[in-house]
């Protein structure tokens, strides 16, 4: 999920520093809907890998995963004010040139 962040964001200020007039990029709009997705997806895989990984052993209780999916609409709105943020400064870096 960092990777993809980070990803997200350099697509970000490339878009924003190649078309700097642009209302909103695509590529946010895009990282808005996809990053928080893939982070609940991966914490939902992950315990079942965990499971996997443990064995007979494990306890195959998961109590995570309805607090991810109940966390997703949260994590979607902080994420859409990161979005925001940043696209604001790489919009008022490249506004002047």
């Amino acid at each position: 999920s960092v990777c993809l962040i980070i990803i997200h964001f350099i697509l970000m200020y490339r878009g924003r520093r190649k078309n700097p007039k642009k209302k909103f990029p695509r590529v946010a709009v895009v990282g808005i809907l996809i990053i928080p997705f893939v982070f609940c997806v991966a914490g939902v895989y992950g315990e079942f890998l965990i499971d996997d990984i443990i064995g007979e052993h494990a306890s195959a209780r998961h109590g995570y995963i309805f607090l991810l999916l109940l966390g997703y609409p949260f994590l979607l709105i902080l994420y859409l004010i990161a979005v925001l943020t940043f696209d604001w400064i790489f919009k008022r870096k490249f506004a002047g040139k």
